[in-house]
């Protein structure tokens, strides 16, 4: 049961954050967003299991690139694709590469392209948004 608690816990926080990342769009200035956001990535790589550290990666990513640090969220989304992989947590795992692939322009079309044809397979029928939706933050 404690596991159950401790995964609805991880999931919630990353969820909290990731609206935060999300609601950043069209704000001027964010701060207090990121600010909560980077308090939940925190708690998860303090408390969370070691398949959760990842997540809070992407979060990471997000505070990373609204706060003008493209080389960073770059670096972030690599590692957070890497675990999610090593993890078994494909859908997150196909958002960051395709949002790495997104930040790397023309030389990332194909991680892009690898990332939506995964989804696509999954029976995903809008890969973009699904993408919006886990890797958050990086729109507008």
């Amino acid at each position: 049961m404690l596991l159950k608690i401790e995964a609805i816990r991880v999931f919630m926080l990353q969820l909290r954050a990731r609206s935060a990342l999300a609601a950043c769009r069209g704000e001027a200035k964010p701060s207090e967003l990121l600010r909560g956001a980077e308090r939940d990535a925190r708690t998860i790589e303090r408390t969370g299991p070691a398949w959760a550290l990842p997540l809070a990666r992407l979060v990471r990513a997000g505070i990373a690139w609204r706060r003008g640090n493209a080389a960073r969220a770059t670096a972030e989304l690599a590692r957070a694709e890497s675990n999610l992989e090593a993890a078994g947590m494909r859908l997150f795992a196909a958002a960051a590469r395709c949002r790495r692939g997104v930040l790397l322009g023309d030389a990332g079309l194909p991680l892009v392209r690898e990332a939506n044809a995964w989804m696509t397979a999954q029976g995903i029928e809008n890969p973009a948004a699904m993408t919006a939706l886990h890797v958050p933050g990086f729109d507008g």
